[in-house]
């Protein structure tokens, strides 16, 4: 996944527009055509304002790491099949599936309000 997917996801995430992440940051109205046409990564200023507007690191922005949490270390995937069943043989059908589930559980009491 490059740059400019990594931007749009976390744009999707954050459930805010396009045009909302460039007017906050004083980005050009054309960055996401000048991104996605010539395939740039805005200088390292930008970078950052980017990375500190999503909380996540310049390495993540960029493809360097999967992990968008700085300072955090990711947790493998093998890992984690192994934590959550005892053993690696599981599919990644399973693992998108306890992936969403985690993911509605943090929706869910993110609306409800719980720390």
């Amino acid at each position: 996944m490059g740059f400019l997917d990594r931007v749009l996801l976390l744009v999707k995430q954050k459930q805010i527009s396009k045009n909302k992440l460039l007017t906050e940051l004083g980005l050009g109205k054309n960055s996401f055509v000048d991104w996605a046409e010539n395939g740039n990564i805005p200088s390292g200023a930008t970078l950052e304002k980017i990375a500190d507007y999503f909380n996540v690191s310049i390495d993540y922005l960029i493809g360097r790491t999967d992990n968008p949490t700085p300072g955090e270390p990711a947790l493998e995937t093998e890992t984690l099949k192994f934590a959550l069943f005892g053993t690696t043989d599981i599919t990644d059908e399973v693992m998108d599936d306890v992936r969403r589930y985690a993911e509605f559980v943090a929706q869910r009491k993110k609306e409800r309000g719980a720390p």
